[in-house]
């Protein structure tokens, strides 16, 4: 007699359909739309017309192969909205959650567990905000669990086959992704040299392969003296001021805990009692870093040994790559794939499945919170990310369109946040830069000094209803 096959009970359904819908609803406005995700989104309109593209970022580096060839994809059958902008991302994010499930199953052979690890995964607060942007970092998430998994895997002595391979491939492609996690590469040769007393050869690939392929993209970009000075000098200033180090220490945590990315997407401010929950995290990762270092698994020793030295790459992304707070962790955001993992294989093993369950609806409530927080801060937000319904470059986009009756615009604009928004939503042919001699219409942003409407400027105002983009058919 054939035992019952075992059902995904409904409820796990349910939570799963829940996760999806924080991928696409409100996806056009929630958070606003910015530059630096309508940047590649041009450059990916001008190829389709036949226009000079490039495929270096304006800080040079290689754009994001997976996200240009899906915009390809996108914009040849639908027209520029904040739906086709954030559609494929959206979409890669559902398929880092598909891999980690995958890889999670291959690796411990519990499918119900891989769900669930997987559901909590995709609903940690910085991972809903980061699905819903279509920048390179978002896709951190989505290559971290073909690094990671194959790594535990080697290191435990359960080899599978294409194992190798995979980790090579996969560290070669979160590279091209995002330069910034040569630091995880790093973080994971060493860890695994230490770990294992043979030092076999695997352990030292991803760390040889990505250090030789980030310095020769570094030397093709330019990489200059000042950015390698400061790889010495930010992070020996952070170290002697107790304040950023104490915030340093306890940022790997408030990327599970959604402060991160209440403060980075909707300008939420800092409060003391937001380090509450954060202190509270660090002890329990401190535990399980603890715990896993006594493990016999090798691979949860390897994890162990990775979690403790997580702040020594994150004070090297942190100090050298932007020393202004808000949005930093997008440079770390790697680190979220080891830590989870590590908190369910120790610190939530027992009673593992209802843990996860709990933790993985407690993290998606922290990340509808953020969204909704997206329309509550403005007074704190980063301009770029104030948003509305609809959202306020949208809806330029849309009244400069209607007032030129779908004819091509130049436009000037006051920065660099306008400026891409405004070229991937205008008609084709338009022209939008900071200087435009010609321009036949003039944006900035609105400010107190505006009131009352200089001529004939209109205003666009943001979610709270008041004024935060002004345009005008002359100069103001």
């Amino acid at each position: 007699m054939r035992a019952a096959r075992s059902s995904t009970p409904i409820w796990l359904w349910s939570l799963a359909f829940a996760v999806a819908l924080t991928r696409f609803c409100a996806l056009d406005r929630l958070p606003g739309i910015n530059a630096d995700e309508t940047w590649l989104a041009v450059q990916a309109q001008h190829l389709l017309r036949g226009e000079p593209f490039s495929l270096r970022t304006p800080t040079h580096m290689f754009v994001n192969p997976m996200l240009f060839l899906t915009d390809l994809a996108v914009f040849a059958m639908l027209p520029p909205s904040g739906w086709s902008l954030r559609a494929a991302v959206a979409a890669w994010s559902l398929v880092g959650v598909a891999l980690w499930a995958w890889q999670h199953f291959r690796t411990f052979a519990n499918r119900e567990l891989a769900l669930l690890t997987a559901l909590l995964y995709a609903a940690l607060p910085l991972h809903v905000l980061y699905a819903r942007c279509a920048w390179d970092p978002s896709f951190q998430f989505v290559t971290m669990p073909l690094l990671w998994f194959p790594a535990w895997r080697l290191a435990s002595g359960r080899r599978l086959r294409g194992d190798r391979a995979l980790l090579v491939l996969a560290a070669l492609a979160s590279l091209w992704v995002h330069l910034t996690t040569v630091l995880a590469l790093a973080l994971l040769g060493w860890a695994a040299w230490r770990h294992a007393p043979r030092r076999p050869m695997w352990m030292w690939l991803p760390l040889v392969g990505g250090l030789a392929l980030a310095l020769a993209v570094l030397q093709a970009t330019h990489a200059d003296a000042t950015l390698l000075g400061n790889l010495v000098e930010r992070p020996l200033r952070t170290l002697a001021r107790p304040t950023e180090l104490l915030a340093l220490l306890l940022l790997p945590a408030q990327m599970l805990d959604g402060v991160r990315a209440a403060h980075t997407f909707a300008g939420m401010p800092e409060a003391p009692w937001t380090w509450l929950p954060a202190l509270a995290l660090t002890a329990v990762l401190a535990r399980a870093g603890w715990r896993a270092t006594q493990l016999p698994e090798g691979g949860d020793r390897l994890l162990g040994r990775a979690l403790v030295w997580l702040p020594l790459p994150w004070l090297v992304a942190s100090g050298v790559l932007a020393p202004v707070p808000a949005g930093r962790e997008r440079y770390v955001v790697w680190l979220l794939v080891p830590i989870l993992l590590l908190l369910t294989r120790t610190a939530l093993a027992t009673q593992r499945r209802l843990v996860v369950a709990v933790l993985a609806c407690v993290a998606l409530t922290a990340g509808v919170l953020a969204l909704d927080a997206c329309q509550t801060f403005a007074d704190t937000q980063h301009r770029a990310l104030r948003t509305g319904d609809p959202e306020p470059k949208i809806a330029l986009a849309a009244a400069l369109t209607t007032a030129n009756h779908g004819a091509p615009l130049r436009v000037e604009v006051a920065d660099w946040w306008l400026q891409f928004p405004l070229q991937f939503l205008l008609p084709p042919g338009s022209v939008v830069a900071t200087r435009l001699p010609d321009a036949a219409v003039h944006v900035w942003w609105a400010q107190a000094a505006d009131v009352p409407t200089p001529g004939d400027a209109r205003v666009v105002p943001d979610g709270a209803g008041r004024p935060l983009i002004r345009w005008s058919a002359r100069q103001p």
